[in-house]
């Protein structure tokens, strides 16, 4: 199993951020989703930011944001 250090989780939420993800509580959702995501699927010795690449995109089509767009309007719907 694969242990997250902070500068990672930095680096995730930083990035979480920079793709589009304005609201906080999503924001803080998502990190914890995908430090799940790396810390039981990554192995103990593997590449971090090759993993994380591979699992980000999974949350979207095109862009990030997409599901920030979709809880507004479900929120709002």
């Amino acid at each position: 199993m694969y242990q997250l250090n902070d500068k990672q989780i930095d680096f995730i939420i930083n990035d979480i951020r920079a793709r589009g993800v304005e609201m906080e509580s999503l924001q803080h959702d998502l990190l914890d989703h995908i430090c799940c995501i790396v810390e039981h699927q990554l192995e103990a010795t593997g590449d971090f930011e090759h993993f994380y690449a591979n699992v980000i995109t999974t949350f979207y089509k095109k862009e990030l944001r997409e599901i920030e767009e979709e809880t507004i309007s479900l929120l709002t719907n």
